[in-house]
């Protein structure tokens, strides 16, 4: 666009000969990949040293470039070379359709089929006005108001289609998002900033784009309990992180200070004041109280034993890691001897009780926050049904198996099965039954806790 305007200053003398096709691109990845670009390489003279590469080298360069492009072509190009593919809001109309999500959304099914293993991201300009000022509304509507003419008809030689701008509330941008076809097909997305706003403009966008649109689409920051999954396109079934393999999650800002009373050498010295009194008084209750203690002990066993088990299966994602059910069997089961030495050895026996009782209540209230706790998944808001079905009425048929077997598995992993979750299988179960309603009856007349794989058609493409 505008290139006869800016030519003479890119290109002063070259302008007409330069090679604008796809062996530029080609040609810059074999740069960087470390291919030679020269035939000398050594050195010349006292200091001089040549590389026969582009340099500096970093090896693993060549593996993380991207390409945006607009155009089934260019998202062919794009897989075929190895890159990942970056799709914004102009697109080229393809296909005799000018829907432009249903475009983008063939050009993006066009890379995956190029390069299964390659990245995918959308680009629209998005604007949450949540914290928004009056001004602020009023002047993002008016921008996008603007904008909005070119987004009715094709535009150019080109025929070029562009996006409209998405302004609103968190929750009517993410319902805006889940209903784009486009969105459907991505793992992840880049949010472009208009241009000509002010910096606090930009901070009002960028913080709720952080603190309440990414949650709706999925996303946690670093360190607060996300994963390396990518957002989902089926609202409520995970979530992602920013967390990166091999980085530990960090807040902003924040610096931990290691806490010198929870290292090993303390608790071992906690656990040993703990131990030898305890074992005392449990000896001596032993001696002097006998079998009268058996039914009080069997009976603390099971209950700390059933206890734990208890807890391990309900509690285990917001508490630290809890011990064994033998071992809390064991612990629980010494109690009545403990306390039959404590009234054998009369106030000195008292004394020792109360002891290991403040230091048991202390070391239990250091012990809650002291190891890493496992933090509960991110929950993912889902949007209101209908909008929920409409995302599953436009998904394929393949898509929607993926996403039961990998709820499937988070809930064979021992994931909780929340509402948004049962409302999600719900919605999945109906769009299959409306694809193909044989397969769907066989699978849970036949295996209702399986998968729906082997008996659903892929055939149909969408319910009614």
């Amino acid at each position: 666009m505008h290139w006869d305007d800016v030519k003479g200053a890119l290109y002063p003398d070259t302008a007409d000969a330069e090679d604008f096709s796809h062996t530029r691109v080609e040609r810059l990845l074999r740069l960087v990949a470390g291919e030679p670009a020269t035939s000398f390489a050594g050195r010349e003279g006292v200091v001089e040293e040549w590389s026969d590469r582009v340099q500096p080298h970093s090896p693993g360069l060549r593996d993380r470039l991207w390409y945006g492009g607009g155009s089934t072509r260019s998202a062919e190009r794009a897989g075929d070379a190895g890159m990942h593919f970056l799709t914004s809001s102009v697109v080229e109309a393809e296909g005799g359709s000018t829907d432009f999500a249903q475009v983008q959304a063939a050009q993006v099914r066009a890379f995956r089929e190029a390069n299964p293993a390659g990245r995918v991201s959308q680009g629209l300009v998005v604007i949450p006005t949540d914290s928004a000022t009056p001004d602020q509304r009023e002047r993002y509507a008016a921008y996008a108001e603007a904008r909005t003419p070119r987004t009715r008809s094709l535009q150019g030689p080109a025929r070029l289609l562009f996006a409209p701008d998405l302004v609103g509330s968190s929750e009517q941008v993410a319902e805006a998002l889940y209903a784009h076809a486009g969105f459907l097909e991505v793992t992840e997305v880049v949010f472009a900033l208009p241009l000509s706003f002010a910096e606090p403009d930009y901070t009002q966008i960028l913080t709720d784009t952080a603190e309440r649109l990414g949650p709706l689409l999925g996303w946690s920051p670093a360190g607060d309990g996300g994963c390396d999954d990518p957002v989902t396109t089926v609202p409520g079934m995970h979530g992602t992180g920013s967390r990166r393999e091999g980085h530990p999650p960090t807040s902003r800002g924040v610096v931990t200070v290691p806490d010198p009373f929870r290292g090993p050498t303390v608790r071992l010295l906690t656990r040993t004041v703990l131990a030898v009194p305890v074992a005392v008084l449990g000896m001596v209750g032993a001696v002097t109280e006998g079998w009268l203690l058996l039914p009080w002990s069997a009976g603390l066993a099971v209950a700390g034993a059933t206890g734990l088990a208890w807890l391990q299966r309900t509690c285990a994602d917001v508490l630290p890691p809890l011990p064994h059910p033998a071992t809390g069997a064991l612990a629980l089961a010494t109690v009545p001897a403990v306390l039959g030495g404590a009234l054998a050895l009369g106030t000195a026996g008292g004394l020792v009780a109360v002891a290991l009782f403040v230091v048991g209540s202390v070391a239990f209230t250091r012990w809650l926050p002291a190891d890493p706790m496992t933090a509960p998944a991110p929950r993912t808001a889902v949007p209101g049904e209908a909008a929920l079905r409409r995302v599953l009425r436009a998904a394929p048929t393949e898509r929607l198996l993926a996403e039961w077997r990998e709820m499937h598995e988070r809930m064979d992993a021992g994931a909780p099965a929340d509402l948004d979750v049962v409302r999600v299988r719900e919605a999945l179960i109906d769009e299959l039954a409306a694809r193909d309603p044989e397969g769907t009856g066989r699978w849970l007349a036949e295996d209702p806790t399986g998968l729906p794989d082997r008996h659903i058609g892929r055939e149909p493409s969408a319910g009614c």
